[in-house]
């Protein structure tokens, strides 16, 4: 068997047995490019009241934390923060804790705050958004660890898909732009959509590798071998004796925001951790062309206690670049608003067309087969 014919079996089976989670996984990716959408259909109130205002408007975190801590009327922790356009594209601000009595993550309050007004708008359970609950089946079938390694190795196998499938429909003979038209749809529905499956493989060869490959690494960037740098959630041990020290008083979340952005000129807020116990406050911010449009590139850990003490981290080198641009990449962000949710769109519906049509093709090419081998021989090959 030549090395061609093999390639083409595996690309066949191996596509077969994964083809109907590869459907699944790609058709929640392609809903992802509605995401805010589904958030502010839910909650409305997920919209400034100033649109203009609160995308301009300094942040004044303690105002907003006040807001949130009266508007929601209980016992409230927060762990975190989102600015406008962080996590969700939603122009509000929003804070994250557990509610009174919550334990996990199914029990994360989202307070909603407008930094135009700084204001309360409401609150809602993370657990309980229709867009939450799109990224989490997405992320692992609603299945746990183990079925979120399984998703990030079907990332994997859909690169691997592209550029086999690449491989085994550039024509040996002729020009490109031959066989790259648009193809004939007459004839028998298997040769059809063999013909659907290996024109749009073509087209959309890239996009499915790119979000194929860093679907992969944003689940599971240790896989890749250290290849790409992530900025740091928890203080790295070389900084963690800046922080061992404790002095009087305390740092407020806007005392902290200011002292980040002294020794980060010209960067704007995108997240807050907030400080508890020895832990420092972990801010991120984006530059004037962030790599991650998301939560930044840059990174301040801000003591709880001492003003003066502010470490940073940025992504450097092609590790750092290649780290940041993956979260960023995979959700389009990189992209813009429009071009990105249309490439999401696009990658998502294609990768779930090119899953479904080869599935189609190879049962039905197996099904035409064992027909053909149960036909009496004069009738599969008549005399002449």
């Amino acid at each position: 068997m030549s090395a061609r014919r093999l390639l083409a079996k595996l690309h066949s089976w191996v596509g077969a047995v994964v083809a109907l989670f590869l459907v699944a996984i790609s058709l929640s990716g392609a809903a992802l490019a509605f995401d805010a959408e589904l958030f502010r259909l839910q909650y409305p109130y997920l919209a400034s009241t100033d649109p203009a205002r609160a995308a301009n408007a300094p942040p004044q975190v303690d105002a907003m934390l006040g807001a949130a801590r009266a508007g929601y009327g209980r016992e409230f922790e927060p762990m975190g923060l989102f600015m406008p356009n962080s996590r969700v594209e939603v122009d509000t601000a929003m804070f994250y804790g557990l509610r009174p009595g919550g334990t996990g993550l199914e029990d994360t309050v989202m307070i909603v705050v407008d930094p135009a007004t700084n204001r309360y708008r409401g609150d809602f359970i993370l657990d309980h958004a229709w867009g939450h609950q799109l990224i989490h089946f997405h992320h692992e079938l609603f299945a746990g660890e183990i079925a979120a390694a399984f998703v990030a190795v079907l990332g994997i196998l859909l690169a691997a898909f592209a550029l086999t499938g690449l491989y085994l429909w550039w024509p040996r003979h002729g020009p490109v732009r031959r066989k790259a038209r648009v193809p004939h749809l007459s004839g028998r529905p298997l040769g059809r959509w063999y013909r659907v499956h290996s024109w749009i493989g073509f087209w959309t060869a890239i996009p499915v590798l790119v979000f194929g490959l860093t679907g992969t690494a944003v689940s599971r960037p240790d896989w890749f071998g250290g290849l790409l740098a992530k900025l740091p959630y928890e203080t790295p041990a070389e900084l963690a004796p800046a922080f061992a020290r404790t002095c009087q008083g305390q740092v407020t979340p806007d005392q902290a925001i200011a002292i980040a952005q002294a020794a980060l000129p010209g960067q704007r807020l995108a997240t807050v951790g907030f400080a508890h116990g020895n832990e420092p406050y972990r801010l991120t911010f984006k530059s004037g062309s962030p790599l991650d449009h998301i939560e930044g590139d840059t990174v301040a850990f801000v003591h709880a206690t001492c003003p003066g003490v502010v470490r940073t981290a940025q992504a450097t080198g092609a590790r750092g670049v290649l780290g940041q641009l993956m979260f960023s990449l995979h959700s389009g962000r990189s992209f813009g608003p429009v071009l990105g949710d249309l490439l999401v769109l696009i990658g998502g519906l294609a990768s779930a067309l090119l899953a479904g049509s080869g599935l189609y093709v190879f049962v039905a090419r197996h099904l035409t087969r064992r027909k053909r081998a149960r036909e009496p021989a004069w009738i599969a090959h008549p005399a002449e």
